[in-house]
């Protein structure tokens, strides 16, 4: 097995460093709502399911950007 190219080294960084970002994002998206809940009127379970649901949603736009090819080399570059 060969070593991988360099440019494919930084690439995968590159991907990685902006993955987290985005899991930063969503959490602190998450955060933010939970807020909000709490504020709101319902029961305490009503309003965790809808802080789960929008988690969900969250990283399903992360994951759908991911396989649009939003992540091509030119969004990467810092």
């Amino acid at each position: 097995m060969s070593d991988p190219k360099c440019c494919d080294c930084e690439w995968l960084k590159a991907l990685c460093n902006k993955v987290q970002d985005d899991l930063k994002r969503i959490e602190e998206e998450r955060n933010h709502l939970k807020e909000l809940l709490w504020k709101s009127y319902g029961s305490w379970a009503e309003k965790e399911q809808a802080v789960q649901e929008d988690i969900i949603s969250a990283s399903e736009e992360v994951v759908n950007d991911v396989d649009d090819g939003y992540m091509d080399d030119k969004s990467l570059a810092r």
